[in-house]
């Protein structure tokens, strides 16, 4: 599929302490406390619902402190 075709999403990810928020689109899927997971490292993977191949990429990838 030509890339200007692609289906684009944006996603925001927030964690801040032990809080974790996710949006897509502007709409909030996940709003959870995790006091296990109040530091760490970041990383990005992705599945397709089917469990085939899927390529993913991201632009204005931006990591800040809050």
């Amino acid at each position: 599929m030509p890339e200007s075709t692609r289906p684009r999403n944006l996603t925001r990810l927030e964690c801040i302490g032990s809080s974790l928020r996710f949006w897509v689109n502007g709409e909030l899927l996940i709003d959870v406390v995790d006091t296990g997971l109040a530091q760490g490292d970041i990383a990005l993977d992705a599945e397709s619902q089917d469990g085939e191949h899927t390529d993913l990429a991201f632009d204005n990838l931006i990591v800040s402190a809050p």
